[in-house]
């Protein structure tokens, strides 16, 4: 289900960053409960989740 995600950040309306997955139809599957000052905070925010992710489900 992860491994065909699509990662994406966003900025939102307090101009924080975000990062969220979305499934091959389009749907939100994940947002980050927490939001980043940086787009490089959350982009390795998003690094992080989407490798503990891999680790999860290979087991």
């Amino acid at each position: 289900m992860f491994a065909e995600a699509q990662a994406y950040l966003h900025m939102d309306e307090e101009w924080m960053w975000r990062f969220y997955l979305m499934d091959s139809q389009g749907r939100v599957i994940v947002i980050s409960h927490r939001a980043y000052f940086t787009r490089d905070e959350a982009l390795a925010a998003l690094r992080e989740f989407q490798l503990n992710l891999a680790r999860a489900e290979t087991g």
